[in-house]
């Protein structure tokens, strides 16, 4: 997870000026699809891992 629009929480590489403008949700990085916005969680999705 880059971010949380939700909890406005964001990463230096994704920070609030470059993704704020979706207003809620997650936006997830795939390594196979790339950024993808989350509004609601998909049925069994769940945090792998948390970058700090």
């Amino acid at each position: 997870m880059v971010c949380s629009l939700d909890t406005d929480e964001y990463s230096e590489e994704y920070p609030r000026e470059v993704l704020g403008y979706l207003k809620e949700g997650v936006m997830i990085l795939s390594e196979k699809a790339g950024l993808i916005h989350y509004v609601q969680p998909e049925t069994g999705m769940r945090l792998l891992e948390r970058k700090k």
